[in-house]
């Protein structure tokens, strides 16, 4: 059986699962209810939480419920149940960004540089403690940055959809020469899939994304071909470039 959380989400959608759990957030008490009996070949892909940054930033203690509290008891509750592999999403932004020219792997060390990230590394953490002591395989997908129409409003592409949409033209966008590792959220759900028909094993944590360096200002272009180019403002952020190696993903989803 397969069991998913987030599954309205803008990747979520894409999942296929034989159960999508319906939650109430804040998590507090975990009001989720898992099936009391579960085999030994169920799978809990764990979507959901609070992935929107101004919503972190604005409530970081609330998020933070949702975030590493409600992850680390839907945990708890999925092993007492029977289950045996966890599937958590986390971000690339654990690793703070990546070296120009290089790539980011799973053992470089972690620096986020965002509350959100922070609390995935956090959760991350806990979680690795957990699986062990509870012995359930857990696989971490460090996705990287989607980019695809339909989105939400806190991805990029479904900002300036929903921008053009309300507004009839297109939004400014900021720091456009940050490089990033674009991957639509049909392919990332497409790995997410496969996680569940991998042969029982160790745990492992693995990026999600497509080692191609892509600035932000490229793939607007590319997926809206109007946008005017003085609505890119030049310049990068704090983390000008991220971009994974695909080294590992390509070693477990072969």
């Amino acid at each position: 059986m397969i069991l998913l959380t987030g599954g309205s989400g803008s990747i979520g959608k894409h999942v296929s699962a034989d159960l999508r759990l319906k939650s109430r957030f804040p998590l507090a008490d975990l009001d989720i209810d898992l099936p009391r009996r579960l085999s030994e070949t169920s799978t809990l892909i764990h979507l959901a939480g609070v992935s929107d940054s101004r919503l972190v930033n604005q409530d970081p203690n609330s998020a933070y419920l949702i975030n590493v509290d409600s992850t680390i008891a839907l945990l708890q509750s999925f092993a007492k149940n029977g289950g045996k592999r966890f599937v958590f999403s986390s971000t690339g932004h654990v690793y703070g960004g990546t070296k120009p020219g290089s790539y980011s792997v799973e053992t470089d060390p972690v620096n986020p540089k965002s509350e959100y990230a922070e609390q995935k590394v956090i959760a991350e953490n806990l979680l690795k403690e957990l699986s062990i002591q509870l012995d359930i395989q857990l696989i971490i997908l460090r996705i990287f940055s989607v980019f695809g129409l339909g989105m939400r409003q806190n991805y990029l592409a479904g900002n300036i959809e929903n921008f053009f949409e309300s507004q009839k033209r297109f939004p400014i966008v900021q720091t456009s020469d940050d490089i990033r590792d674009f991957s639509t959220p049909e392919t990332v759900a497409k790995y997410i899939n496969m996680t569940a028909n991998l042969a029982i094993q160790s745990s492992f944590t693995v990026n999600i994304c497509t080692g191609h360096p892509v600035s932000v200002r490229e793939r607007v272009k590319e997926a809206f071909d109007s946008f005017p180019e003085e609505n890119f403002l030049p310049g990068n952020s704090e983390m000008p470039y991220l971009v994974g190696s695909t080294d590992q993903m390509r070693k477990r989803f072969v």
